[in-house]
Parts: C-alpha cells; structure tokens; sequence
C-alpha cells in the first residue's frame, strides 16, 4: 500500500521487506512509501491497543521516543517513569486526556480511511475490555504501594488512593458497555483535534537537539 510520509511509515518502509512501487518515468520526485498492507493493520490495531491502556493507566511523558516499533507493525509504549496521571509537565493547560503523538495518528491516513475507521474500532473494544478487567487493573496501584515496591520509586510521588482514584475514574465504570463505547471514541477524536500534542512534540525534540549540543 502506498502511504504519505510520516516517522512511523518511513521506518516501516525501510524495514517490512517491500520493493518499493516503482515511479512513473516522467515522476521527478521521490517514489511513494509502500508498506505491506497486512502491517498498517496491525500497526493500527496495536496503536489503538497501546494508546487505550496508556490513557487508562494514566501514562504521562508521551512522545516518539516512549514508543517503540517493530518491522511487523507493532508499537509499543516504553518508559512508564510517569504513571497513574503523572505527567512531567503537570500544569501544563489544554493538555489532552488521551496522550497520543500526531506521527502516530499520521501514518493511520485521512480519518475517514480504512486504517482510521479500524484504530477507531479497536479504541472502542480495547476500552470495554479494559473495563471487564477492572479490579485486575485497580489492584496495579496496590501492588506497587507494597513495601519493597512504592509508588514513590516513580518520578513524582503520589499516593496509592488518588492512583486508584484515578484508574477508576478513566475507566467510567458507571456506563454501560455502548455509552464506553461513545466515550472512549470521542476522547480520542478530541484528543487527535488538540493542538498541544504537536506542541508537546515540537518542544521535545527541541530540548533533544538541545542536549546534544553539550
């Protein structure tokens, strides 16, 4: 499948093991990006999975450099320093909800393409089978507030009750299965509309580019 370029489908490009389509002679430009259809599916689906267990735990610190993927379309979330709400920037106005990075919905196509419609439907049932697991996730906090494991080995300190406050509150245990389904999609589709994750991004690999220099 030919796609329009982004971070996420050049890496894919150079590493999914496809022959590029070849160019029209007349084409002065470079060749299109071809991906394997079968991985922009997984690569959809696993972004949709990642990105609903990050809102729900509250993962904070998202940006290009916190995930991970793989030539088979696979993304995964990395660097849990900041969780259950946490966020390095914790004052910051107009952050969204759902911390998603534009590259990744960028390779995912229009929003009324194939791609989108099915990060979409996985956002939906990842979110109602996180709700089934409940009482596994809100006992995560718990674990972690042990001896030997607290909470405060993570990079801000909280309590347990305000994580497990937290979980449950993102989880709208109150509705019912259809009414998650409706919430869940329109907080990601606000959060994709925001304007501060481009932000957030824009400034991070600015402070990167900024560090190397010393």
């Amino acid at each position: 499948m030919q796609c329009d370029a982004s971070p996420l489908l050049l890496f894919l490009h150079a590493h999914a093991h496809i022959s590029p389509a070849p160019a029209p002679a007349s084409a002065s430009s470079s060749p299109p990006i071809s991906v394997p259809a079968h991985v922009l599916q997984r690569y959809a689906i696993s972004a949709a999975r990642s990105t609903v267990l990050s809102f729900v735990l509250g993962v904070g610190d998202r940006h290009l450099d916190n995930v991970l993927l793989t030539p088979h379309g696979d993304l995964l979330h990395v660097d849990f320093g900041y969780i259950f709400g946490q966020d390095p920037r914790p004052s910051m106005l107009f952050r969204p909800v759902v911390r998603v990075s534009p590259a990744m919905l960028a390779a995912l196509g229009p929003v009324e393409g194939p791609l989108y419609l099915t990060f979409l439907h996985e956002v939906r049932e990842a979110y109602v089978e996180l709700r089934r697991r409940a009482s596994f996730l809100l006992s995560l906090p718990r674990c972690l507030d042990r001896k030997g494991c607290p909470i405060t080995d993570l990079n801000v300190k909280q309590d347990c009750a305000t994580a497990l406050l937290g979980i449950a509150d993102r989880l709208q245990l109150d509705r019912d299965d259809d009414d998650a389904r409706a919430y869940i999609q329109e907080t990601v589709l606000t959060a994709s509309n925001a304007f501060m994750p481009e932000v957030l991004e824009a400034v991070h690999k600015l402070a990167q580019r900024g560090r190397s220099l010393f």
